[in-house]
This record gives C-alpha cells, sequence and structure tokens, in this order.
C-alpha cells in the first residue's frame, strides 16, 4: 500500500476534463504527467449518476461547453 503511494505522489501534473458531446454520455480525458512521461486516458460514461448530475445542471439553464470549440477567425 505504501507503494502505490509513493509512486502516486510522484505525478507532477494531472488535468481532468469533462464534456458533454450527447444526451446519453460524458467523456472525460484525463492527462497525467509521471517521471516526465505524459499519459492520457479517454473515459467515456454512460447512463450514470454523472449523467444525472449534468441533467440537473442543463435543466437549471446551464449550456455545456462544445467537446471541440470552434476556432476564431481573424
Amino acid at each position: 500500500m505504501m507503494k502505490d503511494y509513493e509512486e502516486f505522489k510522484e505525478i507532477i501534473n494531472m488535468d481532468v476534463r469533462t464534456f458533454f458531446p450527447g444526451e446519453d454520455k460524458i467523456l472525460q480525458i484525463v492527462e497525467a504527467v509521471y517521471r516526465e512521461k505524459r499519459e492520457i486516458l479517454i473515459r467515456e460514461v454512460y447512463n450514470t449518476r454523472e449523467k444525472q448530475f449534468r441533467d440537473a445542471l442543463v435543466s437549471l439553464g446551464w449550456t455545456p461547453p462544445p467537446l471541440f470549440p470552434k476556432e476564431k477567425k481573424d
């Protein structure tokens, strides 16, 4: 158990981004830097409490961000 903790605390940077690309799923992108190696995990979540949380926010008037924002044209 202690070994796992020691390895985990060496993670330098971790970023989790959550997107709502459709009505029935959530997409999470987890990016971590570990011992100078970059890892990216993409996870899709279907029909979970997370979706219920999203639906509650939408019902309150929140608009989910687009998965891939449009680039600004000059």
